[in-house]
């Protein structure tokens, strides 16, 4: 009878012990788990900033090469109009509809309510070699930062799922007919830039998208080092299938964003719409 008692007490002690090694096994691989999140987090975090980095040294460059440039020939080398010419060398506009005037980098100043007249230009001519940057294979087009999110990374020239995975990326980029051409630079008037970015909900990328609002500023650099400020005019949830934002009239003067994420759940995505106004 002991015996049979013993090799009871003995069955059960050893399925206790099974029960103890598959419980370390299971804690063991959360901890790795949690440690490898932490980790590629960190990897991603660093890797995407060298590359802004990177890009917004690059475009402060660019910015001075076109400034140096339209100095030396007197604005006719580029064969541009003189007021394309503080678009094209970079610095930082906002554009606004109060009637108040805004110093522009050349030291001019223009009213508000100018919708009349013709934004300049920030695409790159044709025949000056300006300095690129890539990231994981990708040419960085531009560089992103929301203020009030913390949100600052390079924009990518096209999405993929692998250029998701490393930042914020360029899904389409729609112009005013009366462009009568194909952009595929940043910043420029007349064009509706669609970016598009994931929700990790761990704080990157365009994980904190759902906290701006109406109002709050989106600021864009391009390669040229022209800054632009968008201000978000509409914000609102749809369906992922849903792409009918994306067909809006586009003002020959006014430049646009329309950016992209999930959201918490990836039941819905999340869209915002700006515009330099």
């Amino acid at each position: 009878m002991k015996d049979k008692k013993f090799g009871v007490g003995k069955s059960y002690a050893d399925i206790l012990t099974v029960l103890l090694v598959i419980i370390i096994v299971a804690i063991i691989a959360l901890l790795g788990f949690f440690t490898y999140k932490i980790i590629n987090k960190k990897t991603v975090e660093t890797d995407a900033k060298n590359a802004n980095e990177d890009f917004l040294l690059a475009a402060e460059e660019n910015r001075k090469l076109l400034e140096e440039m339209m100095k030396e020939d007197d604005d006719d080398k580029l064969d541009l109009p003189s007021s394309s010419v503080s678009g094209l060398i970079g610095g930082t506009t906002e554009n606004n509809n109060s009637g108040e005037s805004s110093t522009l980098p050349d030291g001019q100043t223009s009213e508000g309510n100018s919708s009349e007249t013709q934004q300049p230009s920030t695409e790159v001519p044709s025949d000056v070699q300006i300095k690129k940057t890539y990231f994981g294979g990708y040419e960085v087009k531009g560089s992103i930062s929301i203020p009030k999110t913390n949100c600052n990374y390079s924009i990518l020239e096209r999405v993929t799922v692998d250029s998701l995975n490393k930042s914020i990326a360029i899904m389409e980029i729609v112009s005013n007919p009366e462009l009568n051409r194909t952009v595929k630079d940043l910043n420029v008037p007349g064009t509706n830039v669609f970016l598009m970015g994931h929700n990790y909900r761990n704080g990157q990328f365009f994980s904190n998208n759902d906290k701006l609002s109406i109002g709050d500023k989106i600021k864009i650099t391009d390669q040229t080092g022209t800054q632009i400020t968008y201000t978000i005019y509409d914000k609102f949830y749809t369906t992922p299938d849903d792409a009918s934002f994306m067909n809006r009239d586009i003002d020959i003067n006014t430049r646009e964003l329309s950016i992209q994420t999930c959201n918490e759940n990836s039941t819905e995505r999340l869209i915002l719409l700006a515009w330099d106004k």
